[in-house]
């Protein structure tokens, strides 16, 4: 199929990655862009921008999920999702890296005298020098996942659980603030019902997400507990 699209609405096409071939040509005549495309799944032809932005919309479905390769980026929204991503992301490059950031750095060290001192770095063994390379790689990931605003936040910390933990207090709060979100979220839990006009899915989505932040939060429940709520929820009508 040969379909044309006039040059003010060849912008829209930065918006789909790859979308169709190349450009057979350009028709300096009538300023139009002339494109060759499978006739699979096209029921008619691009002859309007509308058209056209219909098109895109349905690309963007289909768009790529997040790299696997590189840490999610943290700017300061939605701190449970991105600190799940991060401890996958984390566990996935290695189970050492994780490690530190709970648990802090390993240091070589000599006992001298019955007490341990740290040892020189040149009296390293290959082994001491490996598992000490896990804070520097997990400080290298977590600086690298985020914007220059956070970043300011964790720039005099030496360590990786010291950067995590600076990043937790900040977006989560204190012992007090979150046994406060805590027992807001309880509350809510208890009161949880259909809302008018909600869907069965809508209703699931949020009892989820209150369900989950309560877990981050230490509070758990049982899987039958949680499916008697859910179904008293729903409306009868």
């Amino acid at each position: 199929m040969i379909f044309d699209i006039k040059r003010e609405n060849f912008k829209s096409t930065i918006f789909i990655k790859n979308p169709i071939h190349p450009p057979l040509g350009f028709c300096p005549n009538d300023q139009t862009f002339r494109y060759a495309i499978p006739t699979i799944g096209i029921k008619a032809c691009f002859d309007s921008s509308s058209k056209f932005s219909k098109m895109v919309r349905q690309n963007q479905t289909f768009a790529e999920g997040a790299s696997i390769n590189k840490p999610p980026l943290f700017t300061g929204e939605n701190d449970p999702f991105w600190k799940v991503r991060m401890q996958i992301f984390l566990e996935s490059v290695d189970r050492g890296i994780w490690d530190v950031v709970l648990n802090g750095p390993f240091v070589p060290v000599d006992v001298v005298n019955d007490v341990q001192e740290p040892k020189p770095f040149s009296q390293w063994l290959a082994e001491e020098n490996r598992r000490s390379q896990y804070d520097v790689r997990a400080r290298n990931i977590i600086s690298s996942a985020l914007t220059l605003d956070k970043f300011y936040r964790i720039l005099v910390c030496t360590g990786a659980q010291e950067m995590w933990e600076i990043l937790r207090v900040t977006h989560e709060g204190t012992d007090n603030v979150k046994r406060a979100r805590k027992n807001s979220l309880i509350q809510e839990y208890e009161m949880f019902r259909m809302q008018q006009g909600e869907t069965i899915y809508d209703v699931q989505k949020r009892f989820t997400h209150i369900v989950n932040h309560l877990s981050r939060l230490g509070k758990n429940f049982d899987i039958d507990e949680l499916n008697i709520k859910i179904l008293k929820s729903l409306n009868r009508t």
